[in-house]
């Protein structure tokens, strides 16, 4: 496996939410501000975009305090999806990247996720996530690499 640091770890997207309390939840989240960096392929920044609006999927159901792996593999398998349906070669090259990273974080927590939506489908890991919210981040469930 390679890494990759050109692609995957210099920041390319972010999300920020704002909270506001809730008495139900404990907060909510009230708007999100998604930043892109200028000059990215139209794929590449369809595929960052799908990352963060996993966030934003991830934060709107109040789920925060998750593993980092698994919180950044889950956005990079929205990605995923939609770099698979896209089928070019850019794309087939980026998926290959997020395959091969050795990062313990993004390319560690993408593997894991890919191999759970294989085995258990992709509401599973849905619920799964939800789940994991209610959990301690130090108990991450999914069987790692």
């Amino acid at each position: 496996m390679v890494n990759f640091p050109f692609f995957r770890h210099n920041p390319q997207g972010f999300t920020e939410y704002i909270e506001m309390p809730n008495p139900d939840r404990g907060f909510e989240v009230e708007a999100f501000n998604i930043l892109l960096l200028y000059g990215m392929s139209a794929i590449q920044a369809k595929a960052v975009l799908a990352h963060e609006l996993m966030h934003v999927w991830l934060a709107d159901n109040g789920i925060i305090d998750i593993d980092d792996a698994l919180c950044e593999g889950s956005c990079d398998y929205a990605s995923y999806m939609f770099l698979k349906d896209v089928g070019s070669a850019q794309s087939n090259y980026i998926i290959r990247i997020m395959r091969e990273d050795l990062d313990p974080v993004y390319g560690r927590g993408f593997r894991d996720v890919e191999r759970y939506v294989g085995t258990n489908g992709v509401a599973a890991w849905l619920h799964m996530l939800h789940e994991e919210a209610r959990r301690a981040p130090s108990s991450y469930a999914i069987q790692s690499d």
